[in-house]
């Protein structure tokens, strides 16, 4: 449901998001634990069990309150965490937040006391007694004695050593030292970062994590390493002319990849690109633009439930699409975009005007995440076709969070609900395989992937003995597939478009098309419209509606689809796929791609 207090909120001012913190923060006040160092909610549990979920929402609050107390803002209940922050260190308390092992919540949310210090050390360390601050000192130097997981993790030991030494506090130099020369392991060029070694996918971690962590050093610790705070701002530059690819003008931005229920996290780069002073790539009211927009798409969604708290899901409730870490409290990551408050009203950040998208070239390669991203400024569409991540690590619906042919933050995702029928696999911009019609296989995982000028191709295994080799590209505001299936064993495939929601209350209208060579299906609902057209004329078209709840961004969804049968062999398939909204939506078919596949193998084989 929408939560009225921010609903309402315009979202146009500083004043404006300082009220947000401060009514966003209010719903959780009473679920305080007595001794203060906790806030217990209800919902499903993590992998890092009730002590570690207690913390992660206490801290987590902190990413949007710290920043409100920096920028002068007030906020009624600070009480409650002085309180926190003297027992939950406190061993010999029932509320003692743990001595954190490898792997462990506890040095995730660390990162934001570390920045608490920083910037609101009258908050959260001057109220403390001698004994209280020795114990948290204490508490938060174990970061130091143990081995980080080899990603973003790393900057949680930064943030922690910084904001130890602002305060004057004892902290670890060696290990500060070590930790930033660790962490150039993960830079891959052009701004982005990876979130791991060699292999590991470049996603949202790159901004709301990584990037974001640096930035907030780069301007942290400027006086102290002025070396490195250039380097990050000038990785930042570069990786904001891709980024900015990744948003609509309405604010939306791109249903990709791990950790989706941060939802408006997704915008924090922006927030610690302001704060950190850049304001010659783009100009400050197009940084503020991209804020704003974010937040007020987020904020007016039905995403909290009766008491105000923020959800676990995406554009509703939805526990399916959770990671095993996410907990109850762990949606309040999202409040790392409030970075900005910290900015005082004179900031020219908050006297610029607020600025629309400046002008975007139609494609956009993007290297580092395999990905060409597509606009039609027509219709305010924004369109990223992949390659896909090699990815090393398992996360929920892996493939489906990145390994689909194309995202689109207008048309969301899908995720399976279950592993054996067709309706209950999400399969929307998805070749799925099946021997039986039943345990669908989808592209999971590559044996070589790559990106040559606007084609975009992949090749993939879904059994040992059925070898597929994918290339996609755009052409006008659709985009083609192609497939070439190599299989010991006969198959049937289903490869979806894009999925929109359901038909309830407005007419749904199913435009057929077929010619000698070409049959396709147009779904349209509202001014939404998902298009399919095979190519080359050997599958059928039909609407698959899959199970509720597979969709992320609406309960119940529809997706067009192409399907048919191969035999042991060799087979072809070609098909583009068009999504529309607004005034482009139509009923014509006139444009749609035509393609030549005889004489275009070649030209695709070349590519390999």
């Amino acid at each position: 449901m929408q939560y009225s207090k921010v609903a309402n909120n315009p979202l146009k001012t500083r004043a404006d998001l300082q009220t947000a913190v401060r009514d966003l923060c209010e719903p959780l006040m009473p679920f305080f634990s007595e001794g203060g160092a906790m806030i217990r909610l209800a919902g499903a549990g993590t992998r890092h069990g009730p002590v570690a979920e207690g913390f992660e929402t206490f801290a987590r609050l902190l990413w949007g309150l710290v920043p409100l107390a920096a920028g002068g803002g007030d906020f009624g209940h600070w009480d409650l965490f002085v309180r926190g922050f003297t027992h939950g260190p406190d061993a010999s308390h029932p509320e003692y937040w743990r001595q954190p092992t490898w792997g462990a919540q506890q040095h995730v949310e660390m990162a934001v006391v570390g920045l608490g210090l920083a910037l609101a050390p009258e908050k959260i360390w001057t109220p403390l007694s001698p004994e209280a601050r020795e114990r948290l000192n204490n508490w938060l130097l174990s970061i130091n004695s143990v081995d980080l997981p080899k990603n973003n993790w790393c900057f949680f030991r930064v943030l922690v050593n910084v904001g130890l030494r602002k305060v004057g506090a004892r902290y670890d130099a060696a290990a500060l030292e070590k930790t930033l020369v660790d962490i150039e392991n993960y830079y891959r060029g052009d701004g982005w970062y990876s979130d791991g070694l060699d292999g590991f996918p470049c996603d949202y971690y790159s901004s709301f994590a990584l990037q974001f962590y640096a930035l907030i050093y780069a301007t942290v610790a400027a006086d102290t390493d002025p070396v490195r705070a250039k380097l990050y701002r000038d990785r930042a530059r570069l990786f904001a002319r891709d980024f900015i690819h990744w948003q609509d003008g309405e604010g939306a931005m791109l249903p990709y990849g791990r950790s989706l229920i941060y939802r408006f996290a997704e915008a924090a780069f922006w927030s610690a690109f302001a704060f950190a002073g850049i304001d010659d790539v783009y100009p400050l009211g197009v940084v503020k633009g991209l804020v704003l927009r974010h937040l007020r798409w987020w904020l007016r969604k039905p995403i909290f439930n009766e008491h105000g708290l923020l959800s676990v899901g995406y554009g509703y409730p939805n526990l399916l699409m959770a990671e095993s870490y996410n907990g109850p409290g762990s949606p309040y990551w999202a409040f790392k975009t409030f970075l900005i408050v910290a900015l005082p009203e004179t900031h020219p950040f908050w006297q610029a005007e607020e600025l629309p998208l400046p002008e975007l070239p139609a494609r956009r390669p993007m290297k580092h995440p395999g990905m060409m991203v597509c606009r039609n400024h027509a219709a305010d569409l924004t369109v990223a076709l992949t390659c896909g991540p090699v990815t090393r690590f398992e996360h929920s619906h892996r493939a489906e969070k990145y390994m689909k042919f194309a995202y689109a933050p207008q048309f969301g995702i899908c995720v399976p609900t279950e592993g054996v029928t067709l309706d209950a696999l999400g399969h929307d911009n998805a070749l799925a395989l099946s021997e039986e019609g039943d345990y669908w296989r989808v592209r999971r995982e590559f044996v070589r992937n790559g990106l040559v000028g606007e084609t975009l191709w992949s090749q993939w295994k879904p059994w040992a003995d059925v070898e597929v080799t994918t290339w996609v590209w755009p052409e006008g505001d659709w985009h083609v597939r192609v497939h070439h299936i190599r299989t010991a064993r006969a198959l049937q495939t289903a490869e979806g478009g894009f999925a929109i929601a359901r038909a309830w209350l407005n007419p749904l209208l199913d435009d057929e098309f077929e010619s000698p060579q070409q049959r396709g299906l147009r779904v349209r609902i509202a001014d939404k419209a998902s298009t399919v057209l095979d190519l080359v004329g050997n599958r059928t078209a039909s609407r698959i509606n899959p199970l509720p709840n597979s969709h992320l961004d609406f309960s119940d969804a529809h997706i067009p689809t192409l399907r048919g049968q191969l035999a042991p062999g060799e087979h072809w398939l070609a098909a583009a796929f068009l999504p529309q909204r607004g005034k482009t939506t139509s009923t014509s078919w006139a444009g749609a791609p035509v393609l030549d596949l005889a004489r275009k193998k070649a030209e695709l084989l070349a590519l390999l």
